[in-house]
């Protein structure tokens, strides 16, 4: 018989399930397209040469990815240590980019079952062809950096040994093939003189389209680090990614520079105030550019979470998407005699159900892989704890600042080895644990006196809760399933704190007396099952 509090552990949530419709939805229109022809779901026509998945999906998606290549060249090229615990999440967030746009990609083109002739049949005169193999060989580096949090979850010390020993060269190869492909996709354009709004057309679209990626790339590291802060209860870590977008007004800057010295120096400025693209222009380079330099130079934004993700997306919103739109779809004149495109609402389909896919993928990679610095950075034994530590744990994320101080001065980080008892039950509660990484099962000693397996405790979760229940007697034995490192909060020092904060003690409770029904839960599946 299924119990009741194993159905609770693993229902799935509102918000997953929506995401899995539009999957599923994008799905099926893809199997239309694929049998009945782009034709099918499409409103393309001949004056539109490509729409909605080129101008969003490849040059948008492309673009936004490249926090991966710019968070790594940060610690690994330049040494920036401080920034290696926002690596794994931006690294995953640039392979399930360019995953969602070889997926597009697949679905646009017109016969996608050939697309392996790009490898076989070599026409190296064409930008696309560099482009091609750039955005393979990069996906490939990609899968390759993300592997060691593969590797380190399944235990097989060989490859994960290997691949640290060449990741530098991985990463100057990523480097140098994001750099690649990134200026590429604005060389592209340089072919279609006549067909590119002169407010966008340039002799400097490759490197403005460089400068564009590079200065997202750090904008997407906030919107991602912040919504997953968010979502997964872990704290934000408002110091790295304020050190971080230092770099944004900078690449801002000499992009805007840039553009006006060659917009005064091609005599269009003319352009820039008649028209309806003279608006589109406008909202760019003031809500996209000039706004994200002025916001990121000030330091009351790069201390605020909240402030930080409004700037970036600017940056994201208005800096690159808006003006791939405007370079590859919308600022190009047509035939009067042609109708306009409007994307079919199939083609929306298409585009969502792929980054809802991204979505629940990242989600996914979140709870069963050490993404989060939490999860894979190697701490000694009584390590200093910060109040950032402490918000990767949802049991311990409050708002007020005093708090996180507090338990951070009487909390230390533990490591235990594989098969460690951490206490026996029956012994005083000294103190309450906050797993940060790997297992640890609970048992309770049934009618004979043996010890049965009652639970488990997973990352994030707290044990040793009897510390805040009277008569602080441990009611279960603790024993490690794996390697573990948790913090250990002195449970008399916490139980003085609570004293001296009753909001903080009250905040406590309850989350404990949630936690101890969720063990109550679990005892009595164990009793039914006897």
């Amino acid at each position: 018989m299924i119990k009741t509090a194993t159905l609770a552990r693993y229902r799935v949530p509102p918000g997953v399930l929506m995401l899995g419709a539009l999957v599923v939805i994008g799905v099926l229109v893809a199997l239309v397209r694929y049998l009945f022809g782009i034709g099918a779901i499409s409103n393309l026509n001949d004056a539109y040469p490509w729409g909605l998945w080129i101008s969003f999906d490849l040059l948008c998606g492309v673009a936004t990815a490249a926090g991966a290549f710019i968070t790594a060249s940060a610690v690994y090229i330049f040494r920036m240590e401080r920034f290696r615990p926002i690596l794994r999440p931006a690294i995953l967030t640039g392979f399930l980019g360019y995953l969602m746009v070889i997926v597009a990609l697949l679905v646009d083109l017109g016969r996608p079952e050939r697309i392996w002739h790009l490898i076989i049949y070599w026409n190296p005169h064409s930008v696309l062809f560099e482009v091609g193999w750039c955005v393979m060989l990069y996906t490939t580096v990609l899968a390759l950096e993300f592997s060691p949090m593969l590797f380190e979850r399944l235990g097989w010390k060989m490859p994960l040994e290997f691949l640290h020993r060449i990741t530098i060269v991985l990463v100057l190869l990523g480097t140098l093939l994001s750099t690649l492909h990134q200026s590429s996709l604005g060389s592209m354009f340089m072919a279609m003189p006549t067909k590119v709004n002169p407010l966008w057309f340039s002799q400097f679209l490759p490197l403005y389209f460089f400068l564009t990626a590079a200065a997202v790339g750090p904008a997407m590291v906030i919107v991602e680090s912040y919504i997953s802060s968010r979502v997964f209860w872990r704290g934000l870590e408002v110091d790295l990614l304020g050190e971080l977008s230092k770099a944004i007004p900078i690449l801002l800057g000499i992009y805007l520079l840039l553009k006006v010295f060659d917009i005064t120096l091609a005599g269009e400025w003319g352009f820039a105030f008649q028209g309806g693209m003279s608006i589109l222009f406008w909202v760019e380079i003031l809500l996209g550019v000039v706004a994200p330099i002025v916001l990121f130079s000030m330091p009351s934004v790069r201390s605020d979470g909240k402030r930080m993700l409004v700037a970036a997306l600017l940056v994201v919103f208005f800096g690159v998407v808006l003006n791939r739109f405007n370079v590859s779809l919308i600022g190009w004149p047509r035939p009067a005699n042609l109708s306009m495109y409007l994307p079919n609402w199939m083609e929306f389909a298409i585009t969502i159900g792929i980054w809802s896919a991204g979505i629940v993928a990242y989600g996914l990679v979140a709870k069963f892989l050490p993404l989060f610095a939490a999860d894979h950075v190697v701490t000694p034994a009584k390590a200093v704890v910060t109040p950032e530590i402490l918000q990767r744990s949802r049991f311990l994320v409050f708002p007020e600042a005093a708090w996180l101080q507090g338990l951070a001065a009487i909390a230390e980080q533990v490591n235990f080895d594989d098969n460690q008892l951490i206490f026996r039950q029956g012994e005083p509660a000294r103190s309450l644990y906050v797993l940060l990484e790997g297992s640890v099962k609970l048992y309770s000693k049934d009618k004979e006196g043996k010890e049965v397996h009652t639970g488990t405790i997973n990352a994030g979760e707290p044990f040793g809760i009897s510390a805040l229940i009277e008569p602080y007697i441990l009611t279960a034995s603790a024993r490690t399933a794996a390697p573990c490192r948790a913090l250990k909060i002195d449970g008399k020092a916490l139980r003085d704190l609570t004293k001296e904060n009753p909001a903080l003690g009250q905040a406590l409770a309850q989350r404990t007396a949630q936690a101890a029904l969720t063990r109550m839960h679990w005892a009595r599946a164990w009793r039914e099952s006897m």
